[in-house]
């Protein structure tokens, strides 16, 4: 029996889910908890973190302090979809394992089995592999910016103590020497949140992903043997083989509409999330009213202070990763399409000498083109199209910005 579960790198995308504070089970038949500890303890330090930071907003709302606004807002914004995203995935836990087992059941739709185990390993190869270039960009992008940043103050004459622009700029966290305990915590969980969330973010992204590519390539497979269906000469033959490649498609279909169903909104409410994200760093970009090279070296003097380090570095990294997800959710999208219009292009090219096919001809191609799809709620189909979208939509958010 072809079984997910038995994959070895799906058990590799499970364990980084679980060290991420996210459990799957390791069997179809597994007895699921209501929360794992684990979840619990993920999600106690996510709203012990948002609690602890109250001071620090508290302190920006009292300033109004414009260039103060943006990484506040990055931090909480971030921690609020965690927070929405760690919580339905817990919730939806059990969905989680109804659309395993619905992969299991066309990994073992005969007459396809040997096939299908092949394009199962072929699936979560492609997973585990962008799983790993994630967090290995994850990495590097910390890594890289917090040594050129190091590089540069220990270049810079001066003392690193922050003048008034940089306290203007930090505020209350820029004055660890008045820090209560209270805010002294809040600093070290955001640190300890800042690698986390990412983190945490990446490993539920590789489940969804796994259910994209895992029916994309489903998509393909029929498309491949549709083809050997119309080159068919018993007539007989074609007609058993049509029944069982229907039953496949119908399978597969099913799968994806219920992937639509359960995730739909919660991949709209993250890709506007990240937009909201961009266009945050954008609108503090575009206020700070400061000549940008000496900007830019301001800010990393303020970075000579560990905390601050830690928060330049994040809000960059945090920046560059919602670009990324955001891309990687519409790449997958446009698999999809350019998968589903190659077949039905196949099934809009038979003859009308394939008698078995012109029955349900263009219930095919209408099912096709109707379900196979990534979408974002029910309005939006997800593209590389619509990605320009976002991004075009930022771009001018930006460009208005900076003639205000």
């Amino acid at each position: 029996m072809n079984s997910i579960f038995k994959n070895t790198r799906y058990k590799l995308i499970r364990n980084a889910n679980l060290v991420a504070g996210f459990w799957l089970p390791r069997a179809e038949n597994e007895k699921s908890p209501t929360i794992h500890l684990l979840e619990a303890l993920h999600l106690g330090n996510i709203l012990l973190t948002m609690w602890s930071m109250i001071p620090f907003l508290e302190d920006v709302a009292r300033r109004i302090s414009v260039r103060a606004v943006g990484p506040s807002v990055f931090t909480m914004l971030l921690y609020v979809t965690a927070l929405t995203r760690y919580t339905h995935a817990i919730v939806a836990r059990k969905k989680f394992c109804s659309l395993f087992a619905q992969v299991n059941s066309i990994n073992n739709c005969k007459p396809f089995e040997s096939d299908q185990k092949e394009n199962l390993d072929s699936t979560c190869k492609k997973v585990r592999n962008m799983l790993f270039a994630q967090l290995s960009l994850f990495v590097l992008a910390n890594s890289a910016i917090s040594y050129f940043g190091y590089k540069i103050t220990t270049n810079r004459e001066g003392s690193s103590a922050f003048n008034q622009m940089e306290l203007e700029l930090l505020g209350r966290a820029g004055q660890p020497e008045l820090w209560t305990p209270r805010e002294t915590l809040s600093i070290f969980l955001n640190m300890i949140l800042s690698y986390m969330v990412p983190l945490k973010l990446i490993t539920l992204d590789a489940l969804l992903h796994l259910l994209y590519v895992f029916i994309c390539d489903q998509v393909d497979f029929l498309e491949d043997q549709f083809d050997l269906i119309t080159k068919t000469e018993s007539a007989t033959e074609a007609q058993a083989t049509l029944q069982e490649w229907l039953s496949l498609f119908s399978k597969v279909k099913r799968l994806m509409i219920d992937v639509n169903d359960a995730f739909s909104f919660q991949t709209v409410s993250l890709l506007l999330s990240n937009m909201a994200i961009i266009c945050f760093a954008a609108y503090t970009s575009a206020k700070v009213n400061l000549n940008m090279s000496d900007f830019f070296i301001s800010m990393i003097n303020i970075c000579l202070q560990i905390f601050s380090l830690f928060f330049f570095v994040t809000m960059i990294v945090l920046t560059l990763f919602s670009v990324l997800q955001t891309l990687l959710y519409c790449i997958s999208g446009q698999n999809l399409l350019n998968t589903a219009d190659k077949l039905c292009s196949r099934l809009a090219n038979i003859s009308l000498a394939d008698q078995p096919l012109v029955s349900v001809h263009h219930i095919l191609l209408v099912e096709t083109q109707r379900s196979f799809a990534v979408r974002g709620g029910p309005f939006f189909k997800l593209s590389l199209e619509f990605f320009a979208t976002i991004i075009g939509a930022v771009f001018t958010y930006f460009m208005v910005l900076i003639q205000i």
